[in-house]
C-alpha cells in the first residue's frame, strides 16, 4: 500500500516507520523543513525494546508537490496535533478524492468531527494510540514495547478487516472498539495525566505526584472528568494496556494513598522524568497549543451540564488565556495552584 503520514511528530514517525519497515510505501507530509531535509537524507530510526530498526522514506513540506510526485494514497494517518487538523485538510481539499480512506490518530476530542465536513464517515477510523513515543531529533523516535493502538470505525456499518490486518502485520497490537465516541474521551482522560497541571507547575510527573497538593489537583480533576463523561452518557472503554474503566472506578474508591501510588506510577511510566508539549508551547509564548482539544471539550460539556469544574477551569484558563507572568506565582508552587482551584 501507499500510506501518506500527515504529520512530523513522534506518533507519525512511529507508525510510519512500523509501515515502511513491513514493506508499505511511506511518504510524510510535513511543514517541519528540518525534518523533511533530514528524513530524505538519512531516513528514520525507530528504538523498540533496544534494538534500532532504519528504513527510507520519503518527506514532502507542500501538498500541490507531494500530489506532483505521487498520484494517489491508500491510507492517510492524521498525526497533527488538533490545531493544525483544520488547516491541514483545507490544503488537501483539492486531493482528498484521491485519498482511499482516513485514520486520525491524534490526542484530543474534536478532530474526526473536523475531518466529517470533508469526508464522509464511512471513509474515516477514529484511532488512539496508548505507545508511550518520544523523539530525541528529527526521524529517530524511541516507542516502548508496553501499548497498541485502538480502532473504531464513525460508520457503524464499515468494516476495519483490512486495516487491522494492516496494522498487525506492521507488528502493532490493535483493539477494536465499537463506540468511537467512548474511546476518544477515554484516551483524554489517559492524556489529562501528568499534563496541564505539570505544564502549569514546570514539575515533572513524579515531582506532581510525589506532591501533597500536586496530588489533589490531579486527582480533582480526573473526579470531574468521570463526571462530565458520565452526566453526558460517554462510558469508558478498555484501550490497548489501558484499562479506563478500572481507572474510574479506582479513583471513586481507592484511599488516597493507594491511589496517588499507582497513578505516579503509570504517569512516570506515561512520561517519565519528560515535560509535556504544553510545557514547551507555554515556554514558547505559542498562541495554538493542544490545551482546546484536550480541556476545552470536558469545560464546553460541563458547563452546559451545570456541573462545577473549579479543577478543569482554572487549568484551562492557565493554559490557554494567562500570561507568563500570571503563572509564575505557581512556578513550582503546588500549593498555589490547588488554593487558587479551591477559590474558583
Amino acid at each position: 500500500m501507499r500510506i501518506l503520514i500527515a504529520g512530523s511528530g513522534a506518533v507519525g514517525t512511529y507508525l510510519g516507520g512500523k509501515f515502511s519497515l513491513s514493506g508499505h510505501e511511506v511518504v510524510f507530509l510535513s511543514r517541519n523543513k528540518e525534518y523533511c531535509d533530514l528524513v530524505n537524507h538519512q531516513g528514520f530510526s525507530i528504538i523498540e525494546n533496544g534494538v534500532v530498526k532504519q528504513g527510507r522514506v520519503s518527506a514532502f513540506q507542500a501538498v500541490q508537490s507531494l500530489f506532483s510526485v505521487c498520484s494517489a494514497f491508500d491510507l492517510c494517518l492524521l498525526t497533527v496535533k488538533g490545531f493544525s487538523t483544520r488547516s491541514l485538510l483545507l490544503e488537501l481539499s483539492p486531493f482528498l478524492d484521491k485519498i482511499f480512506h482516513f485514520c486520525a490518530v491524534q490526542n484530543g476530542v474534536g478532530n474526526e468531527e473536523i475531518l466529517v465536513g470533508f469526508v464522509e464517515k464511512k471513509k474515516i477510523t477514529a484511532g488512539s494510540l496508548t505507545t508511550a513515543c518520544s523523539m530525541g531529533s528529527p526521524g529517530v523516535v524511541k516507542a516502548e514495547n508496553r501499548g497498541g493502538l485502538a480502532l473504531a470505525p464513525l460508520d457503524p456499518n464499515q468494516s476495519l478487516q483490512q486495516w487491522t490486518d494492516l496494522f498487525q502485520r506492521a507488528g502493532i497490537k490493535i483493539r477494536v472498539c465499537k463506540d468511537w465516541v467512548g474511546m476518544k474521551w477515554s484516551k483524554l482522560f489517559l492524556n489529562l495525566i501528568g499534563n496541564g497541571t505539570c505544564a502549569i507547575l514546570e514539575m515533572t510527573p513524579q515531582e506532581v505526584f510525589l506532591s501533597h497538593s500536586g496530588f489533589k489537583i490531579e486527582r480533582l480533576a480526573l473526579v470531574e472528568t468521570i463526571s462530565v463523561m458520565e452526566t453526558s452518557g460517554i462510558k469508558p472503554v478498555l484501550l490497548p494496556f489501558q484499562p479506563v474503566p478500572l481507572y474510574f472506578w479506582g479513583i471513586k474508591h481507592l484511599s488516597e494513598p493507594v491511589l496517588r501510588f499507582l497513578f505516579r506510577k503509570k504517569a512516570v511510566r506515561g512520561r517519565g522524568e519528560k515535560l509535556p508539549s504544553l510545557y514547551f508551547d507555554l515556554l514558547k509564548g505559542k498562541k495554538d497549543t493542544e490545551a482546546p482539544f484536550l480541556y476545552g471539550p470536558l469545560v464546553e460539556k460541563g458547563k452546559s451540564y451545570g456541573i462545577s469544574m473549579p479543577a478543569l477551569q482554572t487549568l484551562y484558563y492557565l493554559l490557554r488565556d494567562s500570561t507568563a507572568e500570571e503563572r509564575q506565582i505557581y512556578r513550582k508552587n503546588p500549593d498555589a495552584l490547588y488554593q487558587q482551584i479551591l477559590n474558583f
